[in-house]
C-alpha cells in the first residue's frame, strides 16, 4: 500500500471467503462511470452486475456482524434527465443501495451505504480526472491553476478515508441506512482561489456565465454533521484536505498532460 504497509490480496472465491468466516465486510468494488468507455454499455453493466452479486453473497455470510458498501450520489439523480441520470451507473448504483438495504433487513445484518459524492485525499490515482486533485496538480507543475467551467461548478469536499472510517465505525456500532458524504460548500472558483492561497500559485478563471444553470452535485450535510457529533471526532477543513493531497502528489511523479477542470 501508499504508506508502507502490506496487505495479503487474494483472488475472490466464494468459498474462501466462507471458509474465512469474516465477521465484518466493506464492499468497495465498481466500475466508476468513465470506465463505460472501456467495453460496451451492455459489458459494463455486467460487469459491476455481477459485482454486485458478489457482495450480496458476501453481505449473506452468517458470520458477519456489519457489511458496508461503496455508493455514490448518482444513486439519488437515477432516471433524471441528465447525462448522470441516464447513466448506467446511476441506476445500478439505486438498485444496489435497495437490494443491498433489504438483504442487510433480511439476514439481521447491520448494513450501511457509505453514499460518496465528491472527496479529495491522498490516494487518488488519477489525479488529473477529477477537479480537487487536477487543480493541485496544476499549481504543482506551472504555479498557475486555470479554471474552465463556464458555468457555476458547487461541490462539498471530504478526505475520503476519513469519511469512510467514519461510517464503518458507525455500521460497527449497529447503524443502518445510507449516509451522504459532505464538506464545506465550494464553487470551483472559490475552491481554486483556496488551493492557490495554500499552495502559492495564481488564478485564471473567467466569471461564471449568469446565464447556464449552476451544476451542483453535493448532499445537505445534515448526515455528516450527525456522525461527527455522535463519534466526537471533527473532519478536516479544505485547506487541510489540500494540504494533505498536496503532500502525497509532492512523492509523485510528476505528470504534464492537462486534464479537464469542471
Amino acid at each position: 500500500m501508499l504508506d508502507g504497509s502490506s496487505v495479503d490480496v487474494q483472488e475472490w472465491h466464494d468459498d474462501v471467503a466462507a471458509d474465512w468466516q469474516p465477521t465484518i465486510a466493506v464492499h468497495l468494488a465498481y466500475l466508476t462511470a468513465e470506465r463505460i468507455t472501456d467495453s460496451s454499455p451492455e459489458a459494463y453493466a455486467a460487469t459491476n452486475a455481477g459485482l454486485t452479486e458478489r457482495g450480496l453473497r458476501l453481505q449473506s455470510l452468517p458470520s458477519l456482524r456489519a457489511f458496508m458498501f461503496a455508493s455514490s450520489g448518482a444513486a439519488t439523480v437515477a432516471g433524471a434527465d441528465s447525462p448522470l441520470g441516464r447513466h448506467p451507473y446511476s441506476a445500478q448504483k439505486a438498485q444496489d443501495e435497495d437490494r443491498y438495504l433489504h438483504a442487510g433487513r433480511d439476514h439481521g445484518v447491520p448494513t450501511l451505504a457509505a453514499r460518496i459524492w465528491s472527496v479529495s485525499g491522498p490516494y487518488c490515482t488519477k489525479p488529473r480526472e477529477y477537479a480537487f486533485s487536477d487543480m493541485i496538480m496544476q499549481a504543482r507543475t506551472s504555479g498557475s491553476i486555470t479554471v474552465t467551467a463556464a458555468g457555476r461548478v458547487v461541490r462539498r469536499y471530504v478526505d475520503a478515508g476519513e469519511f469512510l472510517a467514519a461510517c464503518l465505525a458507525a455500521n460497527l456500532n449497529g447503524v443502518s441506512g445510507d449516509l451522504d458524504s459532505a464538506g464545506e460548500l465550494v464553487e470551483m472558483r472559490e475552491l481554486a482561489a483556496v488551493i492557490a492561497s495554500e499552495l502559492g500559485a495564481t488564478v485564471t478563471a473567467a466569471p461564471p456565465d449568469p446565464d447556464l444553470p449552476a451544476n451542483i452535485y453535493a448532499a445537505d450535510p445534515d448526515d455528516m454533521d450527525r456522525l461527527a457529533t455522535d463519534l466526537r471526532i471533527h473532519f478536516t477543513d479544505l485547506p487541510g484536505q489540500i494540504r494533505r493531497t498536496a503532500d502525497q502528489h509532492r512523492s509523485a511523479p510528476i505528470s504534464t498532460d492537462s486534464g479537464p477542470v469542471e
